[in-house]
């Protein structure tokens, strides 16, 4: 790709990244975008339709990011979803401020309802590679998405009420609570 257009799209990300951090993205206007980015508007819908196409970019970005790390071989259903919590944490954490300043969003709970999907996803795939391999048991949809509720729930909490506990306190205490039966 050529290195312009990377170099402007990081600009515009990192620009829409740090004015979410302050504000709701409906009161974010692209020519606040291409100020922090030091990008002309025109340059800007060469890129993108409009800030939330930017947004999607951004939010597909992240989405890269998380699923980049190869857990293909993972066996123990526990020790995938301590994974799966180890890469919410971090990403999450990485993006505190933009989450925590726009959790009201339309926006951004649409993308909350994307991100659950996704995860379901790749729960419900480990879970039909395990039991193919009768590495589990049980009703794939029931544990899918009991799986996901629990994830979905612990991150939650530990996003909301800015636990005390750190990461691998939690991602622990999930793989005993997991291994209980």
């Amino acid at each position: 790709m050529d290195q312009r257009i990377v170099k402007t799209n990081n600009a515009l990300s990192e620009a829409l990244f740090h004015l979410m951090e302050t504000k709701l993205i409906e009161n974010i206007t692209v020519n606040e975008v291409c100020k922090k980015a030091n990008v002309r508007r025109a340059t800007f819908y060469q890129h993108f339709n409009d800030k939330y196409d930017l947004f999607a970019f951004m939010a597909y970005r992240t989405r890269v990011e998380f699923f980049s790390y190869n857990m293909e071989n993972i066996t123990d259903i526990t020790f995938f979803i301590q994974t799966l919590a180890g890469r919410c944490f971090h990403v999450f954490d990485k993006y505190r401020k933009l989450v925590k300043n726009n959790a009201i969003s339309t926006s951004f709970l649409l993308l909350e309802n994307i991100f659950t999907a996704e995860l379901s996803e790749a729960i419900k795939e480990k879970i039909t590679q395990l039991k193919t391999l009768s590495l589990i048991t049980g009703n794939i949809d029931f544990l899918t998405n009991a799986y996901t509720g629990c994830l979905v729930q612990i991150i939650k909490w530990w996003f909301k009420d800015d636990t005390k506990e750190t990461d691998k306190e939690i991602i622990d205490q999930l793989g005993i609570f997991l291994s209980n039966k």
